[in-house]
């Protein structure tokens, strides 16, 4: 009996809270996966001069959305359209003149003759993910929409998160929560619980994000994994983490639903669009099991087969890479070349299931996997909302059905033509639902006097500036190729801006390229002599190739026009202490140390003019210093290692570079150096691990091949010793001393 009277009273509760807020609950606005540190509208509201109310894109939001300011109550006569969405959305890398947004407005006003006025205001965020977008939806409903379209499941893989706990749960737990959170007696409790959480806490007030872990709590704006120094080293095979993100996309693509509905907001859903044939994967992540000699046989295969397709010997190279694929099928790269390889034979169903399955394999899963796609369908299928293919669209206008370059600028976004087109489809989609008059879409003869006028109008800044947003967001995600191909096209463009050609001696730089980066960099500097970036990259590069006074020259006149920027000092004065200019590199380093007292690294640039003095005592008593204020930074340990190996103390040299690997199990040269102490020392087995592992975590350090190869040598290996240094001469060709050992030679010590 108290049982019963005790649900009879909660009943009376929930229906009372829903006489008296009866919109659209909260609840559909709630994320049991992610909370939010704060919250930053996107719009602002403010009174116009004839004291109509307008909203406009908040001030803070200008960084990832479109400007816009439109009348906040829908003018009569009005039919409103607000798209969601990332960076395709938005119109990325240009803006929203040549979105699909902006197409679809000039193809619904086109004509003056019509009675309704249009209004598609553009909500698309660049890295915005679907958890965000649902807080916009809910956020534009006062705003009265008619249609609200979304174009949603690129970005859902940008932000760091964790799902483990969240998967712990049993799941009837997981499905109570679900049914709860629908009441509105619950979210108010709820609210209640995270309000007294927090002010116990200490925090005064309550926050979005109080009840969820703090691994769970996103900024207020997007924070992405790759804006972080090491961001695709973050990026790793983790199934639970992939399933945590597809259930959570499914989880807002339900409440994006609900919110709709309830709100009585007619929604579109459009299947995401990608570029398989001509973007390679972010990147590669192989078996994990294979032993040292399947990982090298591995890579001399796929260095083997690139080299026969440069040469033209497409089936040649072929076999190779099917040969590399049964030692290892999980590497995203291999996929994808070996796609590429049968598109050269015209083989399109074939290079389809390889390039596919790179995408898949992509461990920085920055195009849309099959999941996304099937999410997307069945839950559009069951709640009986459209959702649009845009794939199926693309495929009709793309080579053998193969989505490239043709109607693609980059991975995920398109060009003018290809918004047009999706604009088109969502033009032939409404006028099937009866929300345009029939035949209303422009004839082919207007469509195309259209699309001229609207590229006609824009100023040649706007196609240039997009073309520099392209390429640095290529170089952000170090796909460093692809953004020169994209600057190198548009070369006539782009001859006069110095950024562009920064960007270009940046990628360069990174392609290996260095004489060629520093001819860019050089006609950057010509057009803007003051830039701190020029001048930076430029000094080190000229650094690099042993151009002591063109460096010197440049980092001169850096010091003189930034004469108090701490990370210009550091570099100027590590380029003067490998210059022999002690005592100047030293007064750099005093001069930073005022500047900013405890830089992390700074003492260790002290201890390594030190030792390049022949000051062992000073050295050591720096690094060890150095050691002891970060006992967190592994380069103290790895200098001391050098250090005591320097000087023949090879026991305290090993150990100080076993602890920089225990601090650091990633550090290249730790692991170099303690494979060169194990080989001095008569250990090869040992040795041999070490250079594996430094050659496993970065295949781009010559040092590592050529000590390998000697090792393989000296134990009488010597066929493994020219395989490893063939290999390293698909990355360095013109190393001589790799040159030699490819060839036996054995004058190489």
């Amino acid at each position: 009996m108290l049982v019963s009277s005790s649900f009879l009273l909660l009943a009376v509760i929930e229906i009372m809270l829903r006489l008296v807020s009866p919109g659209a609950p909260s609840a559909a606005g709630e994320d049991p996966y992610v909370g939010f540190s704060s919250s930053n509208p996107l719009f602002v509201y403010y009174r116009a001069a004839d004291g109509s109310r307008r909203a406009a894109i908040a001030p803070g939001k200008a960084r990832w959305f479109n400007p816009r300011d439109f009348a906040a109550e829908k003018p009569l006569g009005t039919f409103r359209i607000f798209t969601l969405g990332g960076s395709t959305t938005y119109g990325h890398p240009f803006m929203n003149a040549t979105s699909f947004s902006g197409w679809l407005d000039k193809l619904l006003n086109h004509s003056p003759d019509s009675p309704v006025k249009y209004e598609v205001i553009n909500c698309g965020g660049i890295s915005y993910a679907s958890y965000r977008e649902a807080r916009i939806l809910q956020e534009i409903l006062p705003l009265q929409p008619d249609l609200i379209v979304d174009l949603t499941g690129h970005n859902e893989f940008l932000e760091a998160r964790t799902y483990a706990d969240f998967f712990r749960k049993p799941s009837f737990v997981l499905e109570a929560r679900d049914q709860l959170a629908k009441l509105r007696s619950y979210q108010l409790l709820s609210r209640a619980y995270r309000s007294v959480r927090n002010k116990s806490a200490g925090k005064g007030k309550a926050s979005p994000a109080g009840s969820y872990d703090k691994q769970n709590v996103l900024p207020a704006e997007v924070e992405t994994i790759l804006d972080r120094s090491a961001g695709l080293d973050f990026y790793h095979r983790d199934s639970l983490f992939s399933k945590g993100v597809f259930e959570h996309f499914r989880f807002n693509i339900q409440r994006m639903i609900n919110i709709s509905r309830r709100s009585g907001v007619r929604l579109v859903f459009l299947d995401p669009v990608d570029n398989i044939k001509d973007f390679s994967p972010f990147k590669s992540q192989g078996r994990e099991d294979l032993d040292n000699e399947s990982r090298l046989k591995f890579a001399n295969l796929t260095a083997e087969g690139i080299s026969l397709m440069s040469e033209g010997r497409i089936p040649e190279g072929i076999e190779l890479f099917k040969e590399a694929m049964q030692i290892d099928s999980l590497n995203a790269g291999c996929n994808f070349i070996l796609g590429r390889s049968y598109l050269e034979t015209g083989d399109t169903a074939l290079a389809s299931k390889y390039l596919l399955a790179a995408r898949e394999l992509d461990v920085c899963p920055l195009r849309p996997q099959e999941p996304i796609h099937r999410i997307l369908k069945e839950e559009t299928d069951r709640a009986n909302i459209p959702l649009l293919d845009l794939q199926a669209l693309f495929q009709l206008r793309s080579p053998g059905g193969l989505i490239g370059d043709e109607l693609m600028i980059d991975h995920v976004h398109p060009t003018p033509e290809g918004n047009l087109l999706i604009a088109l489809k969502l033009l032939g989609w409404m006028e099937q639902q009866g929300l345009i008059e029939a035949n209303s879409a422009p004839s082919p003869a207007q469509l195309d006097s259209l699309y001229a006028a609207v590229l006609d109008s824009l100023p040649p800044e706007y196609f240039r500036h997009g073309i520099v947003v392209l390429a640095k967001t290529l170089i952000w995600a170090k796909k460093y190729r692809e953004a020169y191909v994209v600057l190198d096209n548009q070369r006539q463009l782009l001859a006069g801006d110095s950024e562009a050609q920064y960007l270009i001696g940046t990628a360069l730089e990174a392609l290996g390229s260095l004489p060629r980066a520093v001819e860019h960099l050089k006609q950057a500097f010509t057009l803007e002599s003051d830039n701190l970036l020029v001048l930076s990259k430029l000094a080190a590069l000229y650094t690099v190739l042993g151009a002591e006074d063109s460096a010197s020259a440049i980092y001169e006149r850096a010091v003189k026009l930034f004469p108090d920027n701490v990370p210009l000092l550091n570099d100027y004065g590590v380029f003067l202490g490998k210059s022999g200019q002690y005592e100047r590199a030293l007064a750099v380093f005093h001069r930073i140390e005022r500047l900013d007292p405890g830089l992390a690294g700074l003492d260790n640039n002290i201890g390594l003019v030190y030792s390049q003095m022949g000051n062992f005592k000073l050295a050591a008593e720096t690094f060890e210093k150095a050691a002891g204020a970060h006992p967190g930074d592994p380069e103290a340990c790895f200098n001391l290692g050098l250090l005591y190996s320097k000087n023949e103390k090879l026991k305290e040299a090993e150990e100080y570079l076993q602890e920089a690997i225990r601090i650091d199990p990633q550090h290249a040269g730790a692991h170099i150096n303690l494979g060169n102490i194990y080989q001095e020392t008569g250990r090869p087995e040992l040795a041999e691990e070490q250079f594996n592992q430094a050659l496993k975590i970065n295949p781009d350090l010559p040092e590592t091949y050529i000590n390998l190869a000697l090792l393989y040598r000296s134990t009488g290996k010597n066929d493994l010793s020219r395989e490893i240094a063939s290999l390293g001469l698909q990355r360095f060709p013109d190393n001589p001393q790799l040159v030699k050992l490819s060839k036996g030679d054995q004058s190489v010590n």
